[in-house]
């Protein structure tokens, strides 16, 4: 359990300002330094729109599944184990 707390802070700050980082594409904005303009649905922005949202989606998504999921079984294990594990059946997890 704290093994999971620990590294929950550093996973989330990553997968988020990451997904935070395509926004951009996401939405289609196309920024053009040379001539400093700002266009909105350029074209050029289809292909990246396909691509970052596959991207933040598959970083923000399954993160928060994995940790759900992961602390759920933990506390199924800790719950079970007491109560199972005198009968020698394998918890949830199957590592006690």
């Amino acid at each position: 359990m704290r093994t999971g707390a620990q590294r929950l802070r550093p996973v989330v700050r990553t997968s988020v300002t990451t997904a935070l980082g395509f926004m951009p594409m996401v939405i289609g904005v196309n920024l053009n330094l040379f001539t400093r303009e700002i266009v909105y649905g350029a074209p050029s922005t289809q292909w990246w729109t396909e691509l970052s949202s596959a991207i933040a989606g598959g970083l923000v998504g399954p993160d928060q599944i994995e940790y759900f999921l992961g602390v759920t079984i933990d506390l199924i294990n800790v719950i079970a184990k007491p109560i199972i594990g005198r009968t020698g059946i394998q918890t949830v997890a199957g590592l006690c």
